[in-house]
């Protein structure tokens, strides 16, 4: 399978290949790398495209923001890079009815600073992920990185889709018991804590850390009313130590040379101080 994912056309060469016009489809985060990549690549954008009815008068990378009926209406059929993601099932199926109309890919790009998952990465790393292939023991979670690695490689959305598993029976797999602890490292606002929650009918203790200071008020606020919760406004890293945070971005906050000095804490320390009473 890893030798032929080699073969088999990329995203980043169908964009390359193309005789369709472009279309990066977003504007947030993920279309700033997919436009990096494409500069890189040398592949020519045509347009910068967002949903019907969340177009406002706008230019994103020196691209006036169209919709997608606005760009139908110019050029008839085009190729779309899906540059932003969601959890939402009406932007899911918008996805899908637009998958129809044209081809959609969704071209790998890292959250952070790492490299993209193209195929110069697969070769260099073939055979650490071979290794962790064969550390799978059930033909579900093979068939999950299987289709994870071809989505990765070729951008296609059905590789996605086709491996798709409900919440509940995801959270069944970690055999909650009554007398857990919960260590949330990048809490957000507090959806996972919550959902820990619902999943089990007691706990003996929960610690969040959220760096984002905007952010963790809203986590303070939204379980608030939990017991033996503690919320700590710290990132986590590999030592105890203080880090430059880009703040005011939400999920998209991270280390930032001109951020704010955040203190950030390593998993040790915390488990330490908060789970074993180790001062």
């Amino acid at each position: 399978m890893f030798e032929d994912l080699l073969k088999t056309e990329s995203s980043w060469e169908f964009f390359k290949n193309t005789a369709l016009p472009v279309a990066v489809y977003g504007t947030g985060n993920g279309a700033d790398k997919v436009f990096d990549e494409f500069e890189r690549l040398d592949i020519p954008v045509y347009a910068v495209i967002a949903s019907d009815g969340f177009v406002r008068k706008r230019t994103f990378r020196g691209f006036e923001v169209k919709s997608v009926s606005q760009l139908e209406s110019e050029v008839g059929d085009f190729a779309v890079a899906l540059a932003f993601a969601s959890p939402l099932q009406s932007v899911i199926d918008n996805i899908k009815e637009l998958s129809k109309r044209h081809k959609v890919l969704m071209p790998s790009v890292p959250v952070y600073e790492s490299p993209v998952f193209n195929k110069t990465f697969l070769e260099k790393h073939i055979d650490e992920i071979r290794r962790a292939y064969s550390l799978l023991a059930d033909s579900q979670s093979k068939k999950v990185f299987e289709s994870i690695l071809k989505f990765q490689i070729t951008g296609e959305l059905n590789y996605c889709f086709n491996c798709e598993t409900e919440k509940n029976e995801a959270v069944s797999l970690l055999c909650l018991s009554d007398d857990e602890s919960f260590l949330d490292l990048g809490a957000y606002r507090g959806d996972t804590v919550e959902e820990f929650v619902r999943n089990v009918n007691s706990y003996k203790k929960i610690v969040a850390l959220e760096p984002d200071k905007k952010t963790f008020a809203k986590l303070e606020a939204s379980c608030k009313a939990l017991d033996s919760f503690t919320a700590l406004n710290f990132a986590v890293w590999s030592e105890n130590c203080v880090l430059n945070f880009g703040t005011g971005k939400g999920r998209g906050s991270c280390t930032n040379t001109h951020g704010t000095q955040t203190q950030a804490v390593c998993v040790d320390y915390i488990t330490e101080k908060y789970f074993f009473n180790i001062s």
